[in-house]
């Protein structure tokens, strides 16, 4: 690889991005301690976000930010999403590097690192339309891209997650100067890149796409939806840590009581708009709560794990323990569901009427996320492999003894973490259900994501169990407002 080697002044400019990359590297050892990205090759992705630095170097788009934000924010898009591919990373920084005529060229690009990084980039580059002059002849330029973009099959298909997230960061950044110009980039978002992600099967990445357009086409309709959401999340935490803290007092030592900080996925305010036009059509813009009015009741989960089970169910030993709350009318139980022998759900419902998940464990149980990792829970004894069918009639070779979730996640994480249901041989299964050779499996999904951290109790290949940790690890380091916009989008 060539020495790209920036001068002070440039060193010192890029100091804070250079911290923001930093932080992501950090988190990439971190996981690399547990068990966890080992395909990731760090020293590779530093040459990589050195080349990237040179060639883009202080440059600074319209909206006056350093344009290196823009690569930066697609590599974190991939990277919390949960690819491990050092490849497909390298790509992601390098993506712009040709196309905006840098000087960089695919054959320095070759030789830097390698042919598949350089055919990553190959696939997500559009001949330069800058110099053109005629319309027509750029539009044209644009169709033929849009053409080979859609026909892209076998391993570099997975440079299409580069363009999606590529246009996602454009969506949220201010850099384009007309109104003709952002009716055009919202119609060919809408008309070219949704349909084709959701072509692709990344239900959840158009869901953001479509969320994008709709923040630039109703800005305050937007803003408002999103302060209801915070509003909602502060009420949400408010009424949940009061409900750990009462919980807590009432075990006096006889469990231990977590994880009272973090609600279910939150819906784009796209998806909430979507859902107050069609069920209250009437309904103001300004309204107060419209993330009530759409009907969407995340449920809070409290995690407790009993220090000193017994032999009894698990549902008897904690309404022992939370007794008085009970007798007090403070908390009533709603409903029950048991997960294994050692995790149970009990639904509660607090003063206020709201529903609370209490997912009580045994102390056997590892039920912190970290705990949960690949290295922890149950293992896949055999290395034979059986041959199953997908509903499009192809065979896959998988291990013997997986399940249905675990090809879920093995298949993609978002097919995993959207799972909604399995049908096998035309028979809808559980997910702990164990495939058989030859078996016929479709996969079905939600709109959302559906993840539960008792789906660890579940899987058995560890790459599954990978994939669910590092999906619930990326939720972890957002916002709550920002759980299901942030993995896709940065706000510097």
């Amino acid at each position: 690889m060539k020495n790209y080697t920036l001068n002070d002044k440039v060193v010192e400019q890029l100091k804070t991005i250079d911290k923001q990359f930093n932080s992501t590297i950090s988190s990439i050892i971190k996981d690399q301690e547990m068990g966890l990205r080992t395909k990731i090759d760090t020293d590779r992705l530093n040459d990589a976000w050195l080349a990237t630095k040179y060639w883009h170097n202080t440059k600074r788009r319209s909206s006056g930010q350093l344009f290196l934000y823009h690569p930066l924010a697609v590599f974190n898009t991939l990277f919390e999403d949960g690819f491990d591919n050092t490849e497909l990373l390298i790509a992601s920084l390098l993506h712009d590097t040709v196309e905006d005529q840098t000087g960089y060229t695919f054959e320095q690009m070759e030789q830097d690192f390698g042919s598949e990084v350089c055919e990553y980039v190959k696939t997500v580059t559009r001949i330069s339309a800058v110099d053109v002059s005629n319309r027509q002849q750029r539009e044209q330029i644009q169709r033929e891209f849009d053409e080979r973009l859609g026909s892209i099959a076998g391993p570099l298909r997975a440079a299409l997650y580069i363009k999606f997230a590529d246009r996602l960061d454009n969506l949220h950044a201010d850099i384009y100067k007309t109104q003709d110009e952002i009716t055009r980039y919202i119609n060919h978002t809408q008309g070219v890149l949704i349909p084709l992600a959701k072509n692709v099967d990344c239900l959840p990445i158009a869901e953001l796409l479509a969320d994008g357009c709709f923040a630039i086409k109703n800005p305050k309709l937007y803003e408002n939806i999103q302060r209801n959401l915070s509003s909602y999340l502060q009420r949400n935490a408010d009424q949940l840590e009061k409900a750990k803290v009462s919980i807590k007092k009432a075990c006096q030592g006889g469990a231990t009581v977590t994880g009272a900080d973090k609600t279910t996925i939150m819906p784009t305010p796209y998806k909430i708009a979507k859902a107050i036009s069609k069920n209250n059509p009437t309904v103001s813009q300004s309204h107060p709560d419209l993330f009530s009015i759409a009907n969407y009741r995340p449920v809070p989960t409290i995690y407790i794990k009993i220090n000193n089970p017994t032999d009894e169910p698990l549902g008897s030993q904690l309404f022992k323990l939370i007794k008085p709350l009970l007798s007090e009318e403070i908390l009533s139980i709603v409903g029950e569901e048991s997960i294994s022998p050692n995790m149970m759900n009990i639904y509660v419902q607090d003063r206020p009427h709201s529903i609370i998940r209490l997912t009580v464990t045994d102390k056997d149980f590892n039920s912190t996320l970290l705990e949960s990792s690949s290295r922890s829970l149950h293992k896949v004894t055999s290395a034979d492999k059986i041959k199953i069918y997908t509903k499009d009639g192809n065979t896959l070779e998988v291990d013997k003894g997986i399940t249905v979730l675990d090809l879920a996640f093995l298949l993609n994480t978002e097919i995993g973490a959207s799972y909604e249901g399995a049908i096998v041989n035309d028979i809808y299964v559980e997910p702990n259900y164990k495939l058989k050779n030859n078996d016929r499996v479709v996969i079905r999904r939600c709109e959302g994501y559906s993840a539960k951290i008792e789906w660890f109790t579940i899987l058995e290949s560890r790459l599954a169990r990978n994939r669910l940790y590092g999906f619930f690890n990326n939720a972890r380091k957002t916002l709550d407002i920002d759980m299901f916009l942030g993995i896709y989008r940065r706000k510097q």
